[in-house]
């Protein structure tokens, strides 16, 4: 699904991406948990949001920052 992003903020670049990844976090021995994450990121100076849970509140912060 593409979404169209308002331009960064600091630069003015339209080349704005939706970024997942995930967080690997060691619970004992035998387990392993992952939490996905996601961000919104300019693609030309690197600015980006927080990261969250949901691909939707990612998006969300990024088209209603200040």
């Amino acid at each position: 699904m593409s979404v169209n992003l308002k331009p960064c903020p600091f630069c003015g670049s339209h080349n704005i991406s939706v970024v997942y990844c995930y967080e690997k976090r060691e619970k004992h021995s035998a387990f392993t948990e992952y939490k996905n994450l996601f961000y919104v990121e300019c693609d030309y100076c690197r600015v980006r949001t927080d990261s969250y849970s949901v691909r939707f509140d990612a998006v969300t912060a990024w088209e209603t920052r200040s």
